[in-house]
C-alpha cells in the first residue's frame, strides 16, 4: 500500500530544528492514489501521529506536498 517515514527533524532539516521536532512523510501506491485514497490515508496517519506519538501538531514538519484542507488549517 505504501510507506510511512518519521524522522527526527535534524536528520534531514537541521535548519528547522528550532521550529519542528519531527519530519513526517509517506507515500502510497499509484493504485491507492488512483482510487482516491490519498486524503483519507493522510488524515488517518496524521491523526495516529498526533494522538499516539508524543508530538504536538505544531511541531510536525509535513513533507508531503498534497496536504488535505482539514490538516492544513
Amino acid at each position: 500500500m505504501g510507506c510511512v517515514y518519521i524522522y527526527p527533524i535534524d536528520l534531514f532539516y537541521p535548519e528547522k530544528k528550532g521550529k519542528f521536532d519531527v519530519d513526517f512523510s509517506f507515500w502510497i501506491t499509484k493504485k491507492e492514489f488512483d482510487k482516491g485514497n490519498y486524503e483519507m490515508i493522510f488524515e488517518l496517519l496524521y491523526m495516529w501521529l498526533i494522538h499516539t506519538w508524543p508530538f504536538k501538531k505544531e511541531r510536525i514538519y509535513l513533507r508531503n506536498k498534497l496536504i488535505p484542507k482539514k490538516i492544513a488549517q
